[in-house]
C-alpha cells in the first residue's frame, strides 16, 4: 500500500474489498488539471492565493459528509490552508436535510423553491435552493464552527448572494463591524473589521420600490490564504436538473473556482432502461456550461458508485454510466476519479453495506462510509498532485 496523504492523524482502515491501486485521477496527461495543479503550486511555494474547490452534485453531496470530508483534508493538509468555510444554504428553510457541520437559526416569512428541470418557475442559484421572503423581520443567522471537528473558521468576508435591482430589499449584516460595502448584479460583499465565526443576514426597506428579497445562498470567507471548497447537492438531482439551473453561469463566475468536481449520475441511471446516448448528451451540455462560467476551471468528473434500485433491484445501469463519463472524459480531455471501481466494482454495495459503510437502501452510504469516500477522493487528487510535482522536478 502506497504511503497515505491524509491530513488527519487517524488514518482510516481501508477494507480489503476496496481497489486501492486504482483510486487515482485517470486522465491522458496533466492537461487537464494543468490550472489547478498550477494554482496549488503558488499557494504551497508563495501562499499568495486561495484555491477555490467547487463540488457539484445530488443527494451524496447535499447530506455534507462527503464533500465535507474532502474539505477538512484539504483544509487541515500542512502544505495547504484553511482559505474559509465556502458558500452555504440554509437547507432548513426550505424544510430539507443539509450539513450538520454549520449551525442556522432563521425568522420571517419565507417560500422556497427547489432545482428541477420540471419547473420552469423555480429560479435557483447554484446551491440548487433559494428562498424568498417579503418580511423586512426576517433574518438568517450562521453558526460556521458549530462542530468541533471542523476546521476552525474565521469570518471576515461574507458574499451574500441574492436577487438585485430596484425591487430587491437591502441586505445588511446585523451587530457587525463593516468597513466596505461591495455591490454585484448577483451578489454583495461585506468586509467586516472584526473576525467572527457567526453572521446574521438582515433585512431593510429604503425605498417604496424595494418589496422582496430572493436569497441564493451566502459565502463565508477570510483573508487567508488557502482552500476554500464550496459544495452544493439537490436531492434526487440528474443532470438535465442542472440544465435547468438559470443561473449557472453567474454564480460560477462569482466564486472563480480552481477546481470543479461532479458527482451526478446516481439518479440518471436509477431506471429500468438507462439510455447511453442521451446520458452523454446531456452530460456535454452540462460541460459547455460550465465552461462558459468558469472557462479556466479544471474538472474532475467521479462515476457513480455501484448501487441497488428500490432496494432489491441491482443496478448495472451504473457500468453503463461509468463507461459514458470515460467516454466524455476522453472526448472533452477531462479527469476522473472511478469511485465505481475503487469501491469494488459490481456488488461491491453488499459490502460496504456489511461492513456499515453503505445504508439499507444500497445507494446511499453511512456517515462513515462517505467519510471515507471523502478521505479516498481527497487521496486521489493529492496523488496526482504528488506525481505532477515529481515530473516537473524531473524535467
Amino acid at each position: 500500500m502506497m504511503g497515505t496523504l491524509w491530513a488527519q492523524s487517524d488514518s482510516p482502515e481501508i477494507p480489503e474489498f476496496i481497489n486501492w491501486d486504482d483510486n487515482v485521477l485517470y486522465r491522458d496527461s496533466d492537461a487537464p488539471l494543468q490550472g489547478f495543479f498550477s494554482s496549488m503550486d503558488s499557494l504551497i511555494l508563495l501562499g499568495d492565493r486561495k484555491v477555490s474547490v467547487l463540488h457539484l452534485g445530488d443527494s451524496h453531496i447535499q447530506a455534507g459528509f462527503f464533500s465535507n470530508e474532502v474539505r477538512v483534508q484539504f483544509q487541515r493538509h500542512f502544505f495547504l490552508g484553511n482559505g474559509g468555510r465556502g458558500m452555504v444554504f440554509p437547507y432548513k428553510m426550505a424544510r430539507t436535510n443539509g450539513p450538520i457541520n454549520y449551525g442556522i437559526d432563521y425568522r420571517g416569512n419565507w417560500d422556497d423553491c427547489k432545482l428541477s428541470a420540471q419547473r420552469t418557475d423555480c429560479k435557483v442559484g447554484i446551491a440548487g435552493y433559494a428562498a424568498e421572503t417579503r418580511d423586512t423581520n426576517s433574518l438568517i443567522t450562521v453558526y460556521v464552527n458549530h462542530k468541533a471537528h471542523n476546521p476552525n473558521y474565521t469570518i471576515s468576508r461574507v458574499k451574500v448572494f441574492h436577487e438585485t435591482g430596484p425591487q430587491a430589499l437591502t441586505p445588511y449584516l446585523k451587530d457587525a463591524s463593516v468597513i466596505e460595502v461591495i455591490s454585484d448584479s448577483h451578489y454583495t460583499e461585506f468586509v467586516m473589521l472584526n473576525d467572527t465565526d457567526v453572521v446574521t443576514l438582515a433585512l431593510r426597506q429604503d425605498s417604496m420600490s424595494q418589496q422582496s428579497f430572493r436569497f441564493y445562498g451566502i459565502s463565508l470567507e477570510n483573508e487567508d490564504p488557502g482552500v476554500v471548497y464550496h459544495s452544493f447537492g439537490v436531492n434526487g438531482a440528474d443532470i438535465p436538473d442542472w440544465l435547468a439551473c438559470p443561473l449557472l453561469e453567474e454564480h460560477l463566475a462569482a466564486l472563480q473556482p480552481t477546481l470543479i468536481i461532479i458527482s451526478l449520475g446516481t439518479n440518471d441511471a436509477y431506471m429500468k432502461y438507462f439510455n447511453k446516448e442521451e446520458y452523454l448528451a446531456n452530460y456535454k451540455a452540462l460541460m459547455a456550461r460550465l465552461r462558459k462560467g468558469a472557462p479556466n476551471a479544471s474538472i474532475i468528473l467521479t462515476t457513480p458508485g455501484d448501487s441497488y434500485r428500490y432496494r432489491r433491484y441491482y443496478n448495472s445501469n451504473n457500468i453503463a454510466a461509468r463507461e459514458a463519463v470515460f467516454d466524455l472524459a476522453k472526448a472533452e480531455n477531462l479527469s476522473v476519479w472511478d469511485f465505481f471501481t475503487v469501491m469494488g466494482g459490481p456488488n461491491s454495495v453488499y459490502e460496504w453495506y456489511k461492513h456499515g459503510l453503505a445504508s439499507s437502501d444500497k445507494l446511499h452510504l453511512t456517515q462513515r462510509g462517505y467519510q471515507l469516500k471523502g478521505k479516498l477522493l481527497f487521496e486521489a487528487i493529492m496523488r496526482a498532485y504528488y506525481q505532477y510535482l515529481d515530473q516537473q522536478q524531473g524535467e
